[in-house]
Order: C-alpha cells, then sequence, then structure tokens
C-alpha cells in the first residue's frame, strides 16, 4: 500500500512558527482580478470624496471655518483623518468682552 498524505494539514515548519508575524500559513495562490478591481474602485471613489470635502472646506472663509472650529492651516488634517481637537485650536474671545446686554425696556411697546 501506498501512503498518502491527501487531506491532512501540512505540519508548520518550526522557524515560521516562530517568526514574529505569527506561523506562514499557505495561501490560495493567483490573482484575484475582481477583488483588485473593487479595491481600485473603493479607492478611487474615497479620493474623489476627499476631493469634494478638501475644496468645499477651501471654499468656506475663515468665519465659517471657525464656526466649525478649524483653522485653514487644519484644513489637510481634516482630511486625512489625523486632526485633533484641542481648545487651544478654537480661537476664544478674551474675557475682557462680555455680551452687551439690552434693556427690556427699550423694547417694550408703547400701550
Amino acid at each position: 500500500m501506498i501512503a498518502s498524505n491527501a487531506g491532512q494539514k501540512a505540519p508548520l515548519d518550526v522557524v515560521s512558527y516562530l517568526h514574529p508575524c505569527g506561523p506562514a500559513t499557505p495561501e490560495k495562490s493567483g490573482f484575484k482580478l475582481g477583488a483588485w478591481l473593487k479595491s481600485l474602485i473603493r479607492t478611487m471613489q474615497k479620493n474623489a470624496q476627499l476631493r469634494v470635502d478638501r475644496n468645499l472646506l477651501l471654499a468656506m472663509d475663515d468665519r465659517q471655518l471657525d464656526d466649525i472650529g478649524i483653522t485653514r492651516g487644519d484644513i489637510e488634517d481634516a482630511i486625512n483623518g489625523t486632526y485633533r481637537y484641542s481648545s487651544s485650536s478654537v480661537i476664544q474671545k478674551p474675557a475682557s468682552i462680555e455680551a452687551e446686554t439690552v434693556d427690556d425696556d427699550d423694547h417694550k411697546l408703547a400701550a
């Protein structure tokens, strides 16, 4: 009789088992064109959306950017996802400026 290894897993090599990335597992060979095309299309769609978002932010004036808490220098970080909000990145009004109050007497209708 001839011994057959059909249906049995190949033993792992000790060197590959101790490798920092983990044991080597056999991968299916062959290029998957469909998966590559899906990945390419997804990447192109993502880049197109990032371009639209960047142009939208660049079209805003400084007051609008201040309203959402970023400056012109923060736009690229916001688009790339590396922007980190901090209270110092938002321009704060000095404490000496207080909101004007309106007296109720000034707005009463003459009866």
